[in-house]
């Protein structure tokens, strides 16, 4: 079967992609489906592969080839794959990519291949994948963001774990006494795509107006933000690996897991993660 242009964002939308082209080869014949997921192996690997093996089982003239990407590499693998014609029919991805994507025509609308399924969705989470009016993506997990913070690392530290800081200046101070009395980075965060905006919001920063009409990100508050990160930076409080273009969550867990790193911001799905990266 001939590769299509076009892929989609979640497994659950296959069967709609591939049921209406009813001719006798595909009768005949295994379809292949491949299927990518950005850094979700090997913590969910018997989640994906029951989830695969019943979808073939209910469709058997079809096979589906999981690949599990790095989160620092997807970016470079679509974007490859694109050139090439060679896009995997299926796609996990996060939304400010997919954005990307869905600006040059290269994902199937939603409102379209799934509109029978968009009651099952959050109104929210449903139109947060808009772009001119296309539904390019399917929300598959989402999650509330929570602070993870190290118990040991603050005892070290002569912290007290019961009162952890409350603010961003608070979090400089803990940061500072975690590195001077441990030598661990007290904080991690991610200066880019989404991340960045995520955390000037933390910081009580708007960077559009109400109605979303205008941007404001030239800004005093945005200047400190940038030079409280710089201290951090220069201060080693906070890992160089922030400002890469491929760390992520998944770096975090790991320094976490190492001791070597006392908080960081994570979705509620990452405490699995970080007990299977732990050194305990």
């Amino acid at each position: 079967m001939k590769k299509a242009m076009r892929i989609l964002v979640v497994l659950c939308l296959i069967s709609t992609a591939l049921w209406g082209k009813g001719t006798q080869e595909m009768a005949d014949q295994k379809q292949q489906i491949t299927f990518w997921t950005m850094s979700l192996s090997p913590t969910f690997d018997d989640y994906l592969n029951d989830v695969i093996a019943q979808f073939e089982t209910k469709n058997p003239n079809v096979q589906v080839n999981w690949v599990d990407v790095p989160w620092g590499d997807m970016e470079t693998r679509v974007l490859t794959a694109a050139v090439s014609n060679t896009l995997p029919d299926v796609i996990n991805l996060n939304l400010p990519f997919s954005q990307k994507l869905a600006q040059n025509d290269l994902l199937v609308d939603m409102n379209k291949a799934a509109a029978d399924v968009k009651n099952d969705f959050f109104t929210g989470t449903w139109e947060a994948s808009t772009y001119n009016n296309v539904v390019f993506a399917l929300p598959w997990y989402i999650t509330s963001n929570m602070v993870y913070y190290n118990a040991d690392i603050f005892k070290k530290a002569g912290l007290d774990a019961d009162t952890p800081p409350t603010s961003f200046d608070e979090l400089y101070v803990y940061a500072k006494a975690i590195k001077e009395k441990t030598g661990s980075y007290g904080y991690m965060t991610f200066f880019q795509d989404q991340f960045i905006m995520e955390e000037l919001e933390r910081m009580g920063i708007r960077l559009f107006n109400t109605d979303f009409t205008k941007a404001q990100f030239n800004t005093e508050a945005v200047r400190d933000a940038a030079v409280y990160y710089k201290r951090m930076l220069d201060e080693q409080l906070i890992p160089s690996q922030t400002i890469s273009s491929k760390s992520g969550t998944g770096e975090a867990i790991q320094l976490y897991g190492a001791g070597q790193l006392a908080m960081f911001f994570g979705g509620t799905s990452h405490a699995r993660m970080i007990k299977e990266n732990s050194k305990s």
